[in-house]
């Protein structure tokens, strides 16, 4: 998924809702502003995810995190929008989730494979897990193979 950056000053918020009320009364919009800050606003709710764009360096932000995350959730309250530009990604990003797979895949990426360390250890507890169950299926066999035949 591909976004634009943006700058975000103090004196963002005034152009941004300036610009939104002149795309919501001119007839020949096409609402691209009021469809990026929708978009802004689905994709930001905590200031966790503020650090994550600015990490990914699509916003430039000179203020906090927090206060950047409650200035985007409060800038598009109230703004109707009928010809939404970034419909078709909504539509891809959720059949995407909706694969359980996907999903899966992230989580362990998330929380299991986010440094080289805990990978590391993840595959060794795999290889020790392995060799344990090889072992035990060998100490198994070889006990039967020692067994004398019982006589009836």
């Amino acid at each position: 998924m591909k976004i634009p950056s943006i700058s975000i000053q103090e004196y963002t918020e005034s152009d941004f809702r300036n610009i939104i009320a002149y795309e919501q009364c001119d007839p020949r919009r096409d609402l691209k502003v009021t469809s990026y800050v929708v978009l802004l606003d689905n994709l930001i709710n905590t200031s966790k995810d503020v650090d994550l764009l600015r990490q990914q360096k699509i916003l430039q932000i000179s203020q906090s995190n927090e206060d950047i995350a409650s200035y985007l959730n409060r800038l598009y309250h109230d703004v109707y929008i009928d010809d939404f530009l970034y419909k078709g990604m909504y539509v891809d990003v959720n059949k995407y989730y909706e694969q359980t797979w996907n999903r899966w895949r992230t989580i362990l990426k998330r929380d299991y494979f986010n440094t080289p360390w805990t990978t590391m250890s993840v595959i060794a507890a795999i290889f020790i897990l392995s060799f344990t169950f090889l072992q035990t299926c060998y100490s198994v066999i070889t006990y039967y193979k020692k067994q004398p035949p019982e006589v009836s």
